[in-house]
């Protein structure tokens, strides 16, 4: 492993199972050293909308409707990207709910590729892709993935654990 840690993969949103009818939405952010479960704060990607517009307002002299939307889907859709230009510790202190996961700390992993079929009207539907990961000492993390990144994300835990599986549709490691 390198000295310097650097960040791969960025996912936006992804829902982290906490029981059984309750999911927390969080980012995750692949390094070549560990994951990272960066927490989502909706109250947070209102702020950068209300810094957002304050600065296209004064440039601009308008304050219209559709600059205010415009800027408010921005912030809100492109709100993970952020985590591209922080360090990997930025990144873990930025809120308190943020947790890494160490190599050395995962017992065993599975990242399955979720099915997509059609339905009678010929519409394509998508089950998300699971990550399952289960802990030494903190019991086990599930994530449902709503991305059509499978491969990347496949690339990115290869470089963090180089012993897993990876297969047409899944990964898989056992410690």
């Amino acid at each position: 492993m390198t000295d310097r840690e650097n960040v791969h993969s960025v996912t936006s949103k992804v829902a982290l199972k906490k029981s059984f009818f309750n999911t927390q939405y969080c980012h995750l952010i692949f390094t070549d050293q560990r994951i990272i479960v960066a927490h989502y704060d909706p109250g947070k990607a209102l702020d950068e909308y209300k810094q957002q517009l304050s600065k296209k307002t004064k440039s601009e002299d308008k304050n219209t409707l559709l600059l205010k939307v415009g800027i408010k889907f921005r912030s809100a859709v492109n709100f993970h990207q952020r985590y591209l230009c922080m360090t990997p510790e930025e990144i873990v202190n930025d809120d308190p709910a943020n947790f890494s996961i160490l190599p050395k700390d995962i017992k065993s992993l599975d990242f399955l590729k979720g099915g997509s079929c059609k339905d009678e009207d010929g519409f394509d539907t998508h089950n998300p892709d699971k990550l399952y990961i289960v802990l030494k000492k903190n019991g086990k993390k599930n994530f449902y993935i709503r991305s059509c990144f499978f491969c990347e994300l496949c690339d990115a835990l290869n470089q963090i654990i180089p012993d897993a599986k990876i297969n047409e549709c899944r990964v898989t490691y056992r410690c």
